[in-house]
């Protein structure tokens, strides 16, 4: 089932399930990218039960069912390092007459088998390993940021944000480095789980906000070009956590006051985004 976009819709979502009961698959195999991994978890969901995708969906315009009959079983083969999806049970997905992008899952959306071979990735080429990149760079430092954090999360994203820091502008500079790609394959796996131990705040809720009405805008680029803004605001209402995620992007905060600790956090995000090649994304 080749129609998945990179923001995906709804009725593709019933669509690939309608395929995928005419044909009596066993299993969802998604091989891709974050969509292409999320519609394969909705679709896995919707090859079982009945109605519409938007019926199970818990918020918005959602009609809040729960999906009784199960799930296919789904395997993530992922390309890309950004979306963490083979390592979590979040799948995002838009209705497109209502423009409302809305996260979901549960236990039957997590991946049964989950491939992460960085040898797949070695051909996406510079933006999109940027984008990409960087989404992978917000899932970590959301889930640090986040009320709901805990020590394996914070282990995990504070690693993370070091590997990203690290090893996308190399992987940007040159795709066929397989060092960068592996720490970055690795990386991508570690914000996912931090996903499913946390959770994002709401960066990510804006950004889809963005992206379901401009689907034209890659999820990565629209989190990258609301990020400096958004985190500088945070980073002066609750900057208790901010130094150590400047201290895992390498900035020097020992000798800054508690204030410029914080907004280090900022000086490393701007640092990453003009590395990763995205620092003349603009939303106009």
């Amino acid at each position: 089932f080749d129609k998945i976009l990179p923001n995906p819709l709804t009725e593709h979502v019933d669509e690939g399930a309608a395929l995928a009961r005419a044909e009596g698959c066993d299993f969802v195999l998604g091989l891709g990218g974050g969509s292409t991994i999320d519609s394969s978890k909705s679709i896995a969901v919707m090859a079982k039960n009945p109605g519409a995708y938007w019926d199970y969906i818990q918020a918005g315009s959602g009609g809040r069912k729960q999906p009784a009959l199960g799930a296919l079983p789904i395997v993530a083969v992922t390309t890309t390092a950004g979306t963490g999806t083979e390592a979590d049970p979040w799948t995002v997905i838009t209705k497109s007459d209502t423009n409302e992008k809305i996260g979901w899952g549960c236990d039957l959306t997590y991946p049964s088998l989950s491939i992460v071979d960085p040898e797949l990735m070695l051909s996406v080429p510079p933006k999109t390993t940027g984008y990409t990149g960087m989404d992978a760079f917000f899932h970590s430092v959301e889930a640090y940021l986040a009320t709901i954090h805990q020590p394996a999360s914070d282990r995990l994203a504070l690693e993370a944000v070091s590997l990203i820091t690290k090893y996308l502008p190399k992987a940007v500079k040159d795709g066929t480095n397989l060092e960068a790609r592996t720490m970055l394959a690795w990386a991508n796996t570690e914000a996912g789980i931090c996903e499913s131990l946390s959770s994002c705040i709401s960066h990510h809720s804006l950004e889809h906000s963005v992206s379901a009405y401009h689907p034209e805008i890659a999820h990565g680029a629209g989190l990258t070009m609301l990020s400096v803004a958004y985190f500088t605001d945070l980073a002066k209402k609750a900057p208790e956590r901010f130094p150590e995620l400047a201290r895992a992007m390498g900035e020097e905060v020992d000798s800054l006051s508690p204030k410029d600790q914080a907004l280090a956090f900022v000086s490393g995000l701007k640092k990453l985004i003009k590395n990763a090649g995205l620092a003349d994304e603009s939303l106009a």
